[in-house]
């Protein structure tokens, strides 16, 4: 299921299911994502989609609708997971992330969204049975430690999408008694992108998704040399 994740100015993100399409947000009361914000417009903008392909549409709000920073054009403007969508560009405005919410298997991991001959797979891959990665056809050696291993199992199955820091935390540290805090989580991706790097993958694959958590993307090869 696709998802929007609100990214309150006071408060922690949560996560809100497009359940019925065409989804509408403004401050009117027959929207599906309503506002008391003077910035937002009545009927400020649509989502909808056409089979898999999903869209978003301003509707002539007086702020303005943008995704990424950059203000949709005339007509439906295509969405994808990642992407940023913000209401406005004043300091109070509203902002969310646009993804997909993951299928969870039997033992509570995603099914992998990632085809066999996509881009990221043909950098990065998980050998699922053997509990190994590949890195350019080649074994990570030596083995990623448990949280390593686990965080970044999470993120490939979940590619495109972004993972929270919530889902990041509870893959790697299924078993903690504590709250696991940002620091070792930032600690842990850190090092994965140093493997990443010792294997000849570009590290920046795996990126930060500000207020909300990591993500692969598609990247160059790194340029050991240049780096």
């Amino acid at each position: 299921m696709h998802t929007l994740t609100r990214l309150p100015h006071n408060g922690e993100p949560y996560s809100i299911d497009l359940e019925s399409l065409p989804y509408t947000i403004g401050r009117d009361s027959g929207n599906n994502l309503i506002f008391v914000n003077e910035y937002v417009s009545r009927r400020h903008a649509v989502i909808d989609a056409d089979g898999e392909e999903y869209f978003i549409q301003d509707h002539d709000s007086t702020h303005g609708t943008f995704i990424n920073g950059t203000a949709l054009s005339n007509g439906p403007n295509p969405l994808k997971p990642g992407d940023k969508i913000s209401l406005g560009v004043f300091p109070d405005n509203e902002e969310f992330y646009f993804d997909i919410h993951v299928r969870p298997t039997e033992q509570g991991l995603p099914e992998p969204l990632v085809e066999a001959d996509s881009p990221i797979s043909q950098q990065i891959k998980l050998i699922e049975a053997e509990r190994e990665f590949e890195a350019l056809g080649k074994l990570i050696k030596p083995r990623l430690s448990f949280n390593q291993h686990e965080v970044l199992a999470l993120l490939w199955k979940s590619y495109p999408a972004a993972c929270t820091l919530d889902a990041i935390a509870q893959a790697g540290w299924p078993k903690q008694e504590y709250e696991v805090g940002n620091d070792e989580i930032y600690t842990c991706i850190s090092n994965i992108k140093k493997r990443l790097k010792e294997n000849g993958l570009n590290p920046e694959i795996l990126q930060n998704v500000r207020r909300y958590g990591y993500k692969l993307v598609d990247g160059p090869l790194e340029d050991l040399e240049a780096s």
